[in-house]
């Protein structure tokens, strides 16, 4: 496939054409001076008033979203103090990132979720640290794997709503969540077979398509992940 571009919300994105795990996603964004593409970004294009102009983005399957995704076991909480390591990824976020950028993670709230924007991924011969450029807490998030919720504005997560409140949402405004059922440390990703479900439970190492947001014909290339 040729790689095509979409103008939206000001930004244009690239559909490459290529595919990769999330390490190589990331590496390809920057080498082409751009950027993984946003969680909340590509939302748009699969979901609402903006899908009309992605008929090239309805035709991929599983892409992956810059964006990560930590939580705890379902309805727990992050030990206090403590660095957050995913069994499934064996990804690693320290707990003084935590404590610098979302200290009210470790406020023994059950039931949180990390929104994570990284700024680089340290790959040694021990672990993956993510090295987090923001980290946003997002509190009411569904708990449980295949639930849905009222989408969240930001983050475009499920939100938990009554049945009632449920029942009266638009299919715009419904969002559901695939998710590891224990702690976990997932990079998103997003199918347009399932367009309104955020996939939180891929493995970083399985092949997703690439897409790439914000690239600028003859700007400098943008910094490259540490890898």
């Amino acid at each position: 496939m040729v790689a095509q571009q979409i103008l939206i919300a000001g930004r244009q994105v690239t559909i490459t054409g290529r595919a990769g795990n999330y390490f190589e996603m990331r590496q390809m964004a920057y080498d082409m001076g751009g950027r993984p593409i946003s969680h909340a970004l590509d939302d748009r294009l699969l979901v609402g008033k903006d899908a009309f102009k992605s008929e090239l983005r309805k035709g991929i399957f599983l892409v992956w979203e810059n964006e990560i995704l930590a939580h705890p076991a379902e309805g727990g909480n992050f030990p206090k103090g403590k660095d957050i390591i995913c069994p499934n990824t064996h990804w690693t976020l320290l707990a003084s990132d935590v404590s610098r950028l979302a200290q009210e993670a470790f406020d023994d709230e059950k039931g949180l979720y990390l929104y994570i924007k990284p700024a680089h991924i340290i790959v040694d011969k021990k672990r993956t640290i993510i090295q987090p450029q923001t980290i946003k807490v997002v509190r009411n998030v569904v708990q449980k794997s295949g639930q849905g919720g009222k989408v969240d504005e930001e983050t475009r997560l499920p939100l938990q709503v009554s049945q009632e409140v449920w029942d009266k949402l638009t299919e715009d405004d419904k969002r559901w969540l695939l998710r590891i059922p224990g702690v976990a440390i997932q990079p998103i990703a997003r199918d347009s077979y399932s367009s309104h479900t955020i996939l939180a439970n891929i493995h970083p190492f399985f092949g997703c398509a690439v897409l790439v947001e914000g690239i600028i014909l003859h700007a400098p290339r943008a910094e490259p992940p540490k890898q």
